[in-house]
This record gives C-alpha cells, sequence and structure tokens, in this order.
C-alpha cells in the first residue's frame, strides 16, 4: 500500500505512517466494500484505558460471556503482534476445528477468526464474520468516558430477512459489553477508587494488555510500570 494522506483540519494525516505496518493487512479486507448499519453510543463510568482493555484478552469469555459469545469463540486462546504502537489480538472460533479436515491449501483462515486491532490510543477494530465493528473511546474525565460503536456490514441490508439479521447481531454486540463487559469495569473502577491496590500485575497470558499500557505509559513521558521494563 502507497503512503496515502488524508487530511483533517490544518493537519496533514499520513495513514500508512499511523498504522506501522498494519496497512496490508487491514487492506485484505476490503472496508471500502463494506456497509454502515447503525452507530451506537453509550456512556460509562470507568476509565477509557479500562473499556479498551475489555478487548484484550479472551480469559475472560467463558465467565463474562457464557451465554453470548464464548458458544461461538475459545476462551483464552489467542495470537498477539506489536505493530508499533498499534496491536493486532487473533482469537479462534470454534468453527476453527472445521479446517482440520481440510486441506491447508483450502484453509479460509480469517473466517474462523475474530480479529482485533488497537489503532492506538483510542480506536478498537473488530473484524469478524461478515462484520467490522469500529469502537472509539471518547474520555470525559478520570472514571467517564464515550464509546460509539459502528457497525459496517459486507453487503447492504437489502432485505427485511436481512435487516433482522444485522439487528440480532448488533443486539447481540451490545448485550455482551453493555450488560456483561462494562458493568463490571464499572464496579472495577469503583474499587480502583478506594486506593485500597495501587497497581495491577498483568500475566503471561495477557501480551496485549502488557504492550497497550506500556505504551500508554510511554507516550505520555512516564516511567515503566512497577515491575516491567520498556520495550
Amino acid at each position: 500500500m502507497q503512503p496515502s494522506p488524508a487530511t483533517e483540519g490544518d493537519a496533514a494525516l499520513d495513514v500508512d505512517a499511523l498504522l506501522q505496518g498494519l496497512a496490508p493487512e487491514i487492506k485484505n479486507y476490503d472496508l471500502a466494500g463494506y456497509t454502515h448499519f447503525r452507530t451506537y453510543d453509550s456512556e460509562w463510568n470507568l476509565n477509557w484505558k479500562l473499556g479498551i482493555d475489555t478487548f484484550l484478552e479472551s480469559y475472560h469469555f467463558g465467565v463474562l460471556h457464557k451465554q453470548s459469545i464464548h458458544p461461538i469463540l475459545h476462551r483464552n486462546v489467542g495470537a498477539f503482534d506489536a505493530f508499533g504502537e498499534n496491536l493486532s489480538l487473533l482469537f479462534a472460533r470454534r468453527s476453527i476445528a472445521m479446517l482440520k479436515d481440510q486441506p491447508e491449501a483450502e484453509w479460509d483462515l480469517p473466517k474462523h477468526l475474530a480479529s482485533v486491532y488497537i489503532l492506538f490510543p483510542t480506536t478498537v477494530l473488530v473484524r469478524q464474520g461478515e462484520h467490522v465493528e469500529l469502537w472509539h473511546a471518547f474520555p470525559r474525565g478520570v472514571d467517564a468516558v464515550q464509546f460509539r460503536v459502528t457497525l459496517l456490514i459486507s453487503e447492504p441490508a437489502a432485505t427485511e430477512a436481512a435487516e433482522a439479521h444485522w439487528t440480532k447481531n448488533l443486539a447481540l454486540l451490545l448485550k455482551t459489553v453493555e450488560e456483561e463487559d462494562f458493568p463490571v469495569r464499572e464496579g472495577i473502577q469503583q474499587s480502583f477508587k478506594s486506593g485500597d491496590q495501587p497497581h495491577i500485575t498483568f500475566g503471561r497470558n495477557e501480551p496485549a494488555l502488557h504492550h497497550f499500557h506500556r505504551t500508554v505509559r510511554k507516550a505520555l513521558n512516564m516511567p515503566p510500570a512497577a515491575g516491567d521494563s520498556p520495550q
């Protein structure tokens, strides 16, 4: 992909430079061919980084999402890569088991993955199946944030059946986040405010969380967190 500067106001944006190596991968999804379905806004009493954290590990699927997305996605399985300040995190859908009976040359791997990208600092792009979710975090304070999710679909919902299908998909998406993820995050935020626990330690199966928070601290010219080292 060749550099494609865009402008916003008086600022010039070099999109490829900002993507820091992710451009070819995202280009493969042909996002220009997708259609806008719905955009939805919500506000939460939590720090914006805590909201982004929701997307950066899958071991919670079997607990918080037992009846929603856990039947669709494997828990505690993922592949992480850093792209400068950005990152890629791939989760396996349960349908991936179908590939073991197919020659590798015939595999259509993206169909069996949920692909999560953090476009640093406040944008999350999720691609799975025939839709793309764009999440934008708008911090409103230390413990307040507005999240905007835009659902993009592979082709227009031109029939009542298609409209119903995507409305159902959007409802599942919002249920997962608004009834399961973010309410728990608000509880965590309340616990943070007590000051009883001064820090969190991420584990070995949380490389995306390590990378995201390390990058935030670096962008703010903060020293590495306790027990961490700059990379």
